[in-house]
């Protein structure tokens, strides 16, 4: 069953990036890069699935960790 690991605001922390098996470094570039497809604003809170998944605020899926690593 899916889980969110992170939906709060500020950056996820390093054991969100250790709980994808990515370095927080990969982690935070493929935030942003997401964030940028998604038309979304640097500072707009996104949520994190426990398989790379991201949310938007009204949870629409708008991209995937993995993808952009």
């Amino acid at each position: 069953m899916p889980r969110i690991i992170w939906s709060r605001p500020g950056n996820p922390t390093r054991a969100v990036a250790r709980a994808l098996g990515v370095s927080h470094p990969q982690l935070g570039d493929a935030i942003h890069a997401i964030k940028k497809n998604a038309r979304l604003r640097p500072h707009d809170n996104v949520s994190i699935w426990h398989d790379g998944s991201v949310a938007d605020a009204t949870d629409e899926l708008i991209g995937n960790i993995y993808d952009e690593i």
